[in-house]
């Protein structure tokens, strides 16, 4: 028994630092630049470089991203209109748009995000495929339990791909 807990301490020690390293405050000190100006200018870019559509003023209607971005930063993209590729499986409290089959069947739920259509959009086309999707998408919600690194809300459209 001694020699289990001898291997496990230093694991233990380092899940405990790496996390404490990663969340606030610490974590934004690691992920940001001192220059607020210049980590401004740089999301406005990145934006800008995703944007699919635009109206009258120039401002960004919606945005091309990959699902892999959404994953990867969430906050980024919190309450745009994203147009995203993925695999699309939907079933009762796991509606959710993946990178791929295999991350469905083995319950990768932290690869994919919730997704919910609107009222009068058929999701039946959608099943069990590749789709793109239109719709709005939200860091805060989770989806069914919070399993799901987001969520696609206001789904206008889910056409194959």
């Amino acid at each position: 028994m001694r020699r289990l807990v001898l291997r496990v301490i230093p694991f233990a020690w380092s899940y405990l630092v790496i996390t404490a390293l990663l969340r606030p405050p610490f974590g934004d000190r690691l992920w940001r630049s001192p220059n607020s100006k210049s980590t401004d200018a740089a999301v406005g870019s990145l934006l800008a470089s995703h944007c699919a559509e635009v109206d009258g003023n120039d401002r960004c209607l919606a945005y091309r991203v990959s699902l892999l971005e959404l994953v990867a930063n969430p906050g980024l993209f919190d309450g745009r209109y994203v147009q995203v590729t993925g695999y699309v499986h939907l079933e009762f409290e796991g509606n959710a748009l993946y990178l791929n089959r295999h991350d469905l069947d083995h319950h990768q739920y932290a690869n994919g995000v919730w997704v919910e259509f609107e009222t009068g959009i058929a999701p039946k086309h959608c099943q069990d495929q590749f789709v793109i999707i239109d719709g709005r998408f939200s860091s805060q919600d989770r989806g069914h339990m919070g399993m799901w690194s987001g969520a696609i809300r206001e789904i206008s459209r889910c056409q194959p791909w």
